[in-house]
């Protein structure tokens, strides 16, 4: 079950989220630091009000550098006074270092004309547990065998039944429940699979390149072809409707993709 985080920075904090920033800051400790490692938006709305208050934001939410406009751009006006870091790493590719890299090109001089890569790990996952490519077997049994199993390291037998299974395809719905249990998808699949999260991240992107001001949530999406963008009405939360039509359409579209 998925707590909600704001409820629980609620019940750390008496007065909630709006008196959060008098529990966190003290003349005593001028170096605060705020970790946030939701994907929550009320919570994003607050990362200015904290910046503005000298407290460092470290940040793998990324709501509020991909939400309004005003907020992105009080928190680059913040980061212009040198009043508080906002590092925001971990808001794009995990823990992969692509926003030091791309900031590390842009000051060497580099013109990027190109990003490609897969930004939801989610759909990442999706796509490869109901079309798993040849091989996969043979390369977990090598990894078994010659890494003695060390490289399950300390994974619980839950998910290392899953692992086991990830060479034989599964349903649609299937792997979203996998992807639930390994803590890939954000609170509401349906996030993911409406492209919301991925344009979030291409948001964050365009913002380091100074690209961003035409640019918000619901016209990446609309430019882009997402699993439920056929769908007859549209789509608030992830349910049984959701899942059957997704496994009727991927079961369809592996089919086609084998044929061919």
């Amino acid at each position: 079950q998925q707590l909600n985080p704001t409820n629980q920075i609620v019940e750390l904090a008496p007065g909630g989220l709006q008196s959060y920033t008098n529990t966190v800051f003290s003349d005593d400790h001028p170096h605060a630091v705020i970790f946030d490692c939701t994907a929550d938006e009320t919570i994003g709305e607050h990362h200015v009000d904290w910046l503005k208050a000298g407290i460092n934001v470290v940040t793998a939410n990324n709501t509020a550098l991909s939400g309004p406009m005003p907020i992105r751009d009080a928190i680059k006006q913040i980061e212009h006074t040198k009043k508080a870091k906002y590092l925001r790493e971990v808001t794009v590719g995990g823990g992969l270092p692509v926003i030091s890299t791309l900031r590390n090109l842009l000051n060497s001089g580099d013109q990027i004309r190109r990003i490609d890569g897969i930004l939801s790990v989610t759909m990442s996952y999706l796509m490869h547990r109901i079309a798993p490519p040849l091989g996969l077997g043979e390369c977990s049994e090598f990894d078994e065998a010659d890494g003695l199993g060390a490289h399950r390291g300390d994974e619980d037998r839950t998910l290392q039944e899953t692992d086991r299974k990830t060479s034989e395809p599964c349903s649609f719905s299937e792997a979203v429940k996998e992807a639930i249990a390994l803590g890939l998808t954000e609170e509401d699949p349906i996030h993911d699979l409406s492209n919301e999260y991925t344009a979030r991240c291409l948001i964050v992107l365009a913002r380091e390149l100074g690209l961003d001001d035409d640019l918000n949530i619901k016209n990446i999406q609309c430019a882009s072809e997402s699993l439920i963008s056929e769908m007859p009405h549209e789509v608030e939360h992830y349910d049984s409707a959701v899942e059957a039509y997704l496994d009727a359409k991927m079961k369809k579209r592996v089919a086609d993709a084998c044929a061919n």
